[in-house]
């Protein structure tokens, strides 16, 4: 019985840092990709997560002593306007919307997916923001 060599890797390979002319672009990096799926599932997940994080939002502004004086004698009563945030609550209701029914083919669909996701963040984070802003 004989005994086969493994095959050798070639190792590591280094390749030395390309200079690019002047006034030549930059080298062009691809983006990560983000499945439909992938997309649909976070905006899922960060909608779910909205209920409790406002509910903790609400917890922490009724135990502020600013909140309590607010609710009982009408004084320091501070805040972003409601209209705040039930503007957020529509906004982010409808990115999310957005997310889950953009179709999954053409080349503009995982742009406009993204961008609705980033909105729904962003807005869902102004909504709780707008919460904390009594406390």
């Amino acid at each position: 019985m004989t005994a086969h060599p493994e095959p050798t890797s070639p190792g590591p390979t280094t390749t030395a840092p390309t200079a690019t002319a002047p006034g030549s672009p930059a080298p062009v990096t691809a983006l990560p990709t983000v499945t439909a799926a992938g997309a649909r599932r976070a905006a899922g997940l960060a909608a779910l997560a909205l209920a409790p994080a406002w509910l903790c939002a609400w917890l922490a502004v009724a135990f502020s002593e600013d909140f309590g004086r607010c609710l009982t004698y009408g004084e320091r009563c501070t805040g972003w306007p409601s209209w705040v945030g039930q503007a957020a609550f529509v906004v982010a209701g409808a990115a999310w919307c957005a997310v889950l029914l953009v179709p999954g083919r053409g080349r503009w669909a995982p742009p406009v997916r993204l961008t609705a996701l980033a909105v729904q963040l962003a807005a869902e984070a102004v909504l709780v923001l707008s919460v904390l802003s009594r406390a």
